[in-house]
């Protein structure tokens, strides 16, 4: 059994001739890695074993005869996958359910609030990545060290969210197909409410979340292609020029061209976008072609605005670290100040004040000797 893990050498440098680029995918990721390989007739779907960063490891082939631009760095397949290799990952698969379960039960032991979701071996059972969630970090270095002694094998740890814990455990989604990050999706591209605003979608919590309780991946398709479709269109709520009198923006269809407006004699009424006008800086210019110079707008107000609350914080802080001049108090040490004493005493303190900061009056002036 050990010698079909042996390590083969890693080969680097550009494809030799007779040699293929292969895709390959591994368990738990939807990234493809490019290897390359002298076996003849892979084809999508074999397995193979191969030399990864975490260890050797089996995975599936996605693609075959591969083009990439930099060629030098790519790593040799070990082997195509063997009976023994197939044997050993299935054997591999029933350990992994122990580890989880003994996992979880050390941590229960510990207080640590850690929830193990899964469990992978290596092919040459060198070391287990165990995957768990937690509402915040927690500090695991002494719960390794247990579970390396109990486990007899080097342990790694890995905190996950609620989107990987969806994107490993896999599901149908309510295009009845299966999640997109289980299949294709490579990059954790954020996703954000303003994604579903942006293409006029009713904002229903319902209808937007995934199954991870985030934003749906699938939000993130179509924004580039609304955004530039609404490049030249005014926002709701935008002052317009319509028929020489000043509307309000309803709604808009970028891909229908139109804008429903309404104003003080004009009901709401659904025109075409050559028909509108927007402000800028004062003066009326065709909605059509307006995207930069509104932009160059937008812009400088968001400028101004950042400003103004820079300015507005600092002056908060000038106003919070200025010391309080607190009024002297007149009693035995130790004595407390009532509240009436305060208010008498800052009434002293104002009064002087006042006293030195008007001029004499005629009635303060010392009289002359004269």
């Amino acid at each position: 059994m050990e010698d079909t893990i042996e390590k083969n050498d890693v080969g680097t440098g550009n494809v030799p001739e007779g040699m293929d680029v292969v895709g390959i995918k591994f368990r738990g990721s939807n990234k493809v890695y490019h290897f390359l390989t002298d076996e003849i007739g892979l084809r999508p779907g074999d397995a193979v074993v191969a030399l990864t960063e975490k260890g050797i490891d089996i995975g599936h082939v996605t693609y075959t005869t591969q083009k990439v631009e930099n060629p030098a760095g790519l790593k040799k397949l070990l082997r195509r996958a063997t009976a023994l290799d197939l044997i050993r990952f299935h054997e591999n698969m029933a350990l992994e359910n122990v580890a989880r379960v003994e996992a979880q039960k050390l941590a229960d032991s510990m207080n640590l609030q850690m929830q193990f979701v899964v469990a992978c071996y290596n092919l040459d059972r060198s070391k287990v990545t165990l995957y768990f969630m937690a509402e915040k970090r927690i500090d695991f270095r002494e719960f390794v060290r247990e579970l390396s002694k109990k486990l007899h094998i080097k342990v790694e740890l890995w905190q996950i969210g609620q989107r990987d814990e969806t994107r490993l455990f896999g599901g149908i989604g309510p295009c009845n197909k299966v999640f997109c990050c289980a299949t294709f999706l490579n990059s954790k591209e954020s996703v954000t409410i303003k994604d579903a605003k942006c293409q006029r979608l009713d904002i229903n919590p319902q209808k937007i979340t995934g199954m991870c309780g985030k934003l749906m991946c699938c939000l993130k398709y179509e924004v580039d292609t609304y955004k530039e479709a609404l490049q030249d269109f005014p926002e709701d709520g935008e002052t317009v020029l319509y028929s020489g009198q000043e509307c309000k923006v309803q709604s808009v269809n970028p891909f229908a061209r139109t804008v429903t407006v309404t104003g003080p004699e004009v009901s709401i009424v659904t025109v075409k976008i050559e028909e509108i006008s927007r402000n800028y800086h004062g003066e009326w210019i065709p909605a059509i072609g307006s995207y930069e110079k509104m932009s160059e707008q937008k812009a400088e107000r968001a400028r101004i605005s950042f400003e103004n609350a820079e300015l507005a914080k600092t002056r908060k802080k000038k106003k919070k670290d200025k010391p309080s001049v607190r009024p002297p108090h007149h009693g035995q040490p130790g004595d407390q100040p009532s509240q009436g004493q305060f208010q008498h005493q800052s009434h002293e303190v104002l009064d002087e004040q006042e006293h030195h900061n008007h001029p004499p009056t005629e009635q303060d002036q010392p009289e002359s000797p004269f």
